[in-house]
Formats: C-alpha cells, structure tokens, sequence
C-alpha cells in the first residue's frame, strides 16, 4: 500500500510511506491490523522517515459500536525541519 500523512502545520511536508498491511480476526468480535513499513526498499530521496510496526485493534461492541485502538509508531529525522 501507499499512503501519505499529513500533519496541521505548514512546516512539516508530506511524508510518502509504503507499507504492507495483514489483517487477522482472532475472536468473534476482535480484528488486528498490523503494518510494516517498506521504506528500505522503496526510499524517498529528500524525507528521511520511516513507520515502525504500527497496528490497529477493532472490537465489536454492543449496539453496532466498535472499539479501535490505533497505535503509530514512526521514526523521523528531523534534522530539516524547525
């Protein structure tokens, strides 16, 4: 997959990140979503960040609800920016 992530500031660009996606259901009602980045193979020449596993949890509650805990983990050099 490809995704760009943007942030609320005009000071830091776009990032662009490939990544690979496995989604598995290990209960009835619990879906896990895990990406890995895949940056070392596809590099941008001038933004040096890379997503860490990052991953998703979706658990059915009652009502039709749902539950998801988004965890983001991502490594950025910083060294351009202010």
């Amino acid at each position: 997959m490809i995704a760009e992530f943007h942030l609320p500031s005009p000071l830091v660009p776009v990032r662009e990140h490939h990544f690979i996606r496995y989604c598995r259901q290990y209960y009835e009602d619990l879906w896990v979503v895990v990406d890995a980045d895949l940056n070392g193979v596809f590099q941008h020449p001038t933004i040096k960040s890379y997503r860490r596993p990052s991953s998703c949890l979706i658990q059915a509650l009652p009502y039709g609800y749902s539950k998801v805990t988004w965890v983001e983990n991502a490594e950025v050099d910083d060294e351009d920016f202010h």
